[in-house]
């Protein structure tokens, strides 16, 4: 694996929005992807919040472990978001490369990609087997080889 090139998602996987949302607004844990708390959905929390959480937020724990792996980041950003998102990377990751990718461009880069893997979040991909994916209440049905869940803390 060390000839392997990791890239990650940033939200869900490097950036932690939902649980400043949970704690700032005592908002549940989505359970699913599509999920809505009070007829908002995460957008429209972030929205409600001023887009504050995408600044505010703070690193997973799994970033605050691996941060030094991070060298790429591919990431779904709406053009409202990214001055923020770009703003919380520069603090965090300063000098990293970040592409802004829908999870279709994602794929199709990845699949483009030798000895390359994404770490992510996201239960919308077609095809699973380039991708780590963050254990999450909302990816569980996915049938994934390469899970990221608490055994990470034991490496």
């Amino acid at each position: 694996m060390d000839d392997m090139n990791i890239i990650f998602d940033l939200d869900g996987v490097l950036r932690d929005l939902v649980g400043y949302l949970v704690k700032k607004y005592e908002i549940p844990y989505p359970q699913n992807w599509f999920w809505k708390y009070k007829g908002k959905d995460i957008f429209e929390w972030a929205e409600h919040d001023g887009l504050k959480v995408l600044t505010e937020a703070q690193p997973t724990e799994f970033f605050m472990n691996f941060k030094h792996k991070v060298t790429e980041i591919w990431t779904c950003q709406s053009d409202d978001w990214l001055p923020h998102t770009m703003l919380w990377i520069e603090k965090y990751l300063p000098n990293r490369t970040t592409m802004i990718l829908s999870t279709e461009q994602k794929e199709k880069l990845l699949c483009s990609k030798k000895n390359t893997l994404l770490v992510e979040d996201s239960p919308n991909f077609k095809n699973y087997d380039k991708i780590i994916l963050m254990d999450r209440p909302y990816n569980k049905h996915i049938k994934c080889e390469n899970r990221i869940n608490d055994e990470w803390r034991k490496i």
